[in-house]
């Protein structure tokens, strides 16, 4: 049976699980944070765009990238946005490290940013190579996991997973 059930209206990504609670951003342009015992919203946050990439946490804040190419900085317990960055391109995938993160957008380019500041630390001009999804058939709102290779400029391959719904 249905112990709950939670409507965004839209898609949604992959939901994150961290610290009892889960982390989901949809398609309707928001973040939510939900309980997962109840299915109870705590916060939800319009970041203004389609949320393609699913959210990733590092420390007290939310990491979350939309379609208008923009990474947002999510308070963990509060739900407003710290800060933003933009690119030129949709946030395909985000990766938090140890005080940073790294994300990859669809102009072709890796980014790492600093967790507390809007500074870019580097930024890597990239051809994808390749790509490949694993299964068949894809279709509206199904969660795909590939591997994509990347070849920077200094000949060095990079392989990483990008989840994402389509």
């Amino acid at each position: 049976s249905i112990i709950w059930s939670f409507s965004t209206g839209s898609s949604f990504n992959q939901a994150t699980y961290h610290d009892d609670m889960l982390y989901m951003s949809s398609r309707d342009n928001n973040v939510y944070k939900i309980d997962p015992d109840t299915g109870q919203r705590s916060w939800q946050v319009n970041t203004g765009a389609e949320n393609v990439s699913t959210p990733e946490i590092l420390g007290d804040t939310v990491f979350a990238g939309n379609r208008n190419g923009k990474v947002n900085a999510i308070d963990k317990e509060t739900g407003e946005i710290v800060w933003t960055y933009e690119t030129d391109g949709e946030i395909w995938g985000i990766k938090a490290l140890e005080e940073s993160i790294i994300f990859n957008s669809n102009n072709g380019d890796i980014y790492s940013l600093g967790i507390h500041e809007t500074s870019l630390h580097s930024k890597i001009d990239a051809a994808i190579r390749s790509f490949t999804t694993l299964g068949g058939a894809i279709g509206p709102g199904d969660s795909v996991t590939s591997t994509v290779e990347v070849v920077n400029t200094g000949n060095v391959e990079h392989r990483f997973f990008v989840g994402y719904s389509v």
